[in-house]
């Protein structure tokens, strides 16, 4: 799995939470953490791979990537 890829669908997934809710959620690491590790969960179940503990730490990083890196870049450019 390509976790590059991850890490954007998970940025757009949060994002659209955050025009749902409001940018200045508590939950939005929360929910960016749910969403990596249902990603990771929905690709084994479909390809019958075996969910592993590799697969859940990059689903992690790729998660807590996505919060940092929009949020880390946002500050940056005001």
């Amino acid at each position: 799995m390509d976790y590059i890829f991850l890490g954007a669908v998970i940025l757009g997934i949060v994002q659209a939470f955050k025009m749902l809710v409001g940018p200045t959620s508590k939950w939005i690491p929360t929910i960016a953490i749910a969403v990596g590790l249902g990603l990771i969960v929905l690709f084994s179940v479909l390809n019958d791979v075996p969910i592993t503990w590799e697969a859940v730490v990059n689903g992690l990083v790729a998660s807590l990537t996505a919060v940092g890196l929009w949020g880390g870049t946002k500050s940056t450019l005001k």
